[in-house]
């Protein structure tokens, strides 16, 4: 199943390094391989388990885990569970994990998308864009906030005329340009307004009952 331990460096250096934590999945299994790839910046963790298969009940879709600091009780607490939004049958995804600043980046080296076993890498945002306290992706999965568009930003802090595609200040015939353009295409964003993978026709309608001025 997997596990990770913490380790603290003491003032003397790490001669004395003690033990303070030890982390495990919520929903861990046999064979899930958490702790395979480990990332950590600041008071976040984000631990992988490659071989998962909780996301689609298929076999070694993978996952990967957030953990945070508390620095008052100096506790580490489960945050949220992150996954492809793609998932498949032994894509391994969590097979590597990188943190830097409010983003991680997660890779699936068995993903099919470019081929059998081509693999890619999934970027997820840490930050904290409404001062809540808590990881924006955590107020997305509790329903605190939407996220239509899938791009792992609640819809609140986001621009609010998503639908001007041309930043020109309003919508029009060149914004109705650029979505005919991205027609049928996965752009993760607009103009996929409704988020479900495909631009099409209720994208197209959705910035019709936008049009004019922003």
């Amino acid at each position: 199943a997997g596990a990770a331990f913490v380790f603290e460096k003491p003032k003397g250096g790490w001669v004395d390094m003690t033990e303070t934590a030890k982390l495990t999945a919520s929903d861990g299994q046999m064979d899930d391989n958490f702790g395979w790839s480990v990332a950590v910046s600041g008071d976040v963790a984000v631990i992988t388990a490659r071989r998962d298969d909780s996301v689609t009940d298929q076999i070694d879709t993978g996952s990967a885990y957030v953990f945070r600091l508390d620095p008052d009780s100096l506790q580490w607490t489960a945050q949220v569970k992150l996954t492809a939004s793609d998932a498949a049958e032994e894509d391994r995804f969590g097979w590597a994990v990188s943190i830097s600043n409010d983003t991680a980046v997660i890779g699936a080296v068995w993903d099919d998308d470019g081929g059998t076993n081509a693999g890619s890498a999934y970027i997820f945002g840490l930050g904290d864009c409404n001062d809540n306290g808590e990881f924006d992706l955590c107020d997305i999965a509790d329903g605190e906030s939407t996220d239509l568009n899938n791009n792992g930003i609640p819809d609140e802090c986001e621009d609010d005329c998503p639908w001007d595609l041309d930043d020109g200040g309003d919508v029009g015939i060149n914004d109705f340009l650029d979505l005919l353009a991205q027609w049928g295409t996965d752009p993760g964003g607009p103009p996929d307004f409704d988020g479900d993978g495909t631009v099409g026709i209720t994208d197209f309608l959705t910035l019709l009952a936008n049009w004019g001025p922003c």
